[in-house]
């Protein structure tokens, strides 16, 4: 039987989802089941499995809507209680006694020495906040998507003027100050520091580099369209400069989506002035365009940690061919 449970006004970000989607599915009874907002990305998702009710059809982008196959309507009763439970914080094993304040000045106020925000809050809002946060002294790493690229050129150039950084919007992966933010797995600390508009490429980098002896500074994440034309890469160049002058960083990383060639060649003049070794791999650009500049072009995210690893060394990476020489193996395992 499929049963649909709505929570109007009940925004909870997509960590909070996939936890609650994790939960419920192991209640006794329950089939198959997703949480998720009622955007219209995510009702197309469930018309395509055949769970589009007429409730959820209805719910809007703030609603929250917990989608259900059960074996009995007992299910749905213990499902509304476990999501009522999680959604008030009741799933939590509190370390420490949790204050919650209602605004972030008030948060500064007592917290001064804090110097980031993260912002998770619907799209429409989360461009207001991190404005305040800016305007209160921190850097802000945005967790929200749905923010218009008007906000995001105006809160990379408030930022640019007031020396903080904003990482995002739609940023899911920054490890700062050893905290890793987001959906970042732990990494362990080091010496090889990460600027990246691709989420899954910094963590795949930084994962790869701790499974092999090697450690992270920094992973400053920039939100996806940070090497758009319209954004110019405000995030990405202002992470350069901050790896490069940084005594704990003594190589840079750079990973990004298919940048816009305006904003690729300032990464690249940048990088041309750099006094580390950079190790730059960005979708869709040219390696003879990264070698002009005297940047090292790896072929994929796993070269792209090997060479960090090699420089943070002391080594000189060589440019070989390296998915080639892994042809035959691949080949071997597809056809296994």
């Amino acid at each position: 039987m499929v049963r649909t449970i709505i929570r109007p006004n009940t925004y909870m970000d997509s960590i909070f989802l996939m936890q609650a989607t994790k939960a419920v599915k192991k209640i006794e009874g329950v089939e198959q089941a997703v949480v998720v907002m009622g955007t219209d990305l995510n009702k197309t998702v469930l018309s395509d499995v055949g769970r589009l009710t007429p409730e959820a059809e209805a719910a809007g982008p703030g609603d929250l809507i917990v989608s259900l196959e059960v074996t009995a309507d007992a299910a749905v009763d213990a499902v509304i209680e476990a999501i009522d439970q999680m959604s008030a914080g009741g799933s939590k094993s509190a370390v420490v006694e949790e204050v919650k304040y209602t605004t972030i000045p008030c948060a500064v106020g007592a917290h001064p020495e804090s110097n980031l925000a993260i912002i998770s809050v619907p799209g429409n809002y989360a461009a207001h906040e991190a404005k305040k946060a800016l305007e209160n002294g921190l850097s802000a790493f945005i967790f929200s998507d749905n923010v218009s690229l008007e906000d995001e050129v105006m809160l990379k150039k408030l930022a640019a003027e007031k020396g903080l950084f904003v990482m995002g919007p739609s940023c899911g992966t920054s490890v700062i100050g050893g905290v890793s933010l987001g959906l970042t797995s732990v990494m362990a600390g080091g010496h090889i520091g990460i600027v990246g508009a691709s989420g899954s490429g910094i963590h795949e980098i930084a994962a790869l580099i701790t499974q092999r002896g090697g450690g992270i500074s920094q992973a400053i994440g920039t939100g996806g369209r940070d090497l758009s034309k319209e954004v110019g890469g405000s995030t990405m160049l202002r992470g350069i400069d901050y790896l490069d002058s940084d005594p704990g960083t003594d190589v840079i990383v750079l990973v990004s989506k298919p940048p816009h060639p305006e904003t690729a060649a300032k990464i690249y003049e940048r990088v041309s002035h750099c006094t580390k070794p950079v190790v730059i791999y960005l979708l869709g650009g040219k390696p003879e365009d990264v070698r002009a500049v005297g940047a090292y072009a790896p072929e994929c995210l796993e070269q792209a940690a090997d060479f960090a690893l090699t420089l943070a060394d002391g080594g000189k990476p060589e440019h070989t061919p390296f998915l080639a020489g892994l042809k035959e193996q691949l080949a071997g395992l597809a056809a296994e």
